[in-house]
């Protein structure tokens, strides 16, 4: 089961045993601008910005595919399944976990064969939920706060892309322990202008001001910059009115604020 729209992943079937039975699982025309690799990821992003995520079954030459993601709203995705069109509620923030949801699909149609039973597995995707802080959505004073784990340019690129700014009260936490990498340079390589409109409410962890300096560039407002991260998530709840949350952290920053959010809700054990 390979992913046709990844070249190195594609490049894969030229290895195989002849006798070896291939699969893909894949995107249509339309959602493939929203993965670019790194190396055309900024380039693309300007070409494509106004690029609406619905399209028809893929028309371009590309090996076929069992599954295709075609139409990405919210949580809700539509897919062609054999050539057939089926839709799906997938409760995981990110266009990229979406992809993922196909992913998996293809390859449980792939082990279950002829036993599959399409619309029985689509609706499964729906039971589906995050992992503790990659989307995780707790309740604090009523309103729900996502946690969002970034660690490298395209993922933190396609979680600002999988919503409006203007829907959320944000906050940026980024560590530089040795689990979220030392090196923080590829902040250098996300794109922020989807932030501009809005701005970040509050920019916390240990590279708090590298953050900061980073969305001043991309002139996104910050409203403030709190090192600390137990004083900085106090504040951004307090601040965020009316409007639901989402922290994009660094791996240690999403632990430490778990941590701190265990203290002052519900949240489960990982």
């Amino acid at each position: 089961m390979l992913n046709r729209e990844d070249p190195r992943i594609a490049s894969l079937a030229d290895d195989v045993a002849a006798d070896a039975t291939i699969e893909w699982f894949g995107l249509s025309d339309a959602l493939r601008p929203m993965f670019p690799s790194d190396d055309d990821m900024r380039d693309v992003l300007r070409q494509t910005e106004d690029v609406e995520l619905d399209s028809e079954q893929p028309s371009v030459a590309r090996p076929q595919a069992d599954v295709v993601l075609t139409a990405v709203k919210a949580n809700s995705v539509d897919l062609y399944v054999h050539g057939e069109q089926h839709s799906a509620t997938i409760d995981l923030y990110g266009v990229y976990n979406q992809y993922n949801a196909a992913a998996a699909l293809a390859l449980s149609l792939q082990v279950l064969g002829e036993t599959a039973d399409v619309a029985s597995l689509v609706d499964e995707l729906s039971r589906v939920t995050p992992a503790f802080g990659r989307g995780e959505t707790v309740t604090v004073e009523g309103k729900p706060l996502q946690l969002l784990l970034v660690k490298n340019p395209a993922g933190f690129r396609l979680s600002l892309a999988s919503a409006s700014a203007d829907d959320y009260a944000t906050m940026v936490a980024i560590n530089d322990a040795y689990a979220d990498g030392r090196d923080v340079s590829w902040l250098w390589d996300v794109d922020f202008d989807s932030l501009r409109a809005g701005g970040v409410d509050i920019v916390s962890g240990v590279r708090a001001w590298d953050m900061a300096l980073r969305l001043d560039y991309d002139l996104v407002e910050v409203g403030s910059v709190e090192p600390d991260l137990e004083t900085a998530l106090k504040k951004f709840i307090a601040g965020a009115g009316d409007r639901p949350m989402r922290i994009f952290c660094t791996y240690t920053a999403m632990l430490s604020l778990r941590k701190i959010l265990g203290g002052m809700t519900h949240v489960d054990a990982i």
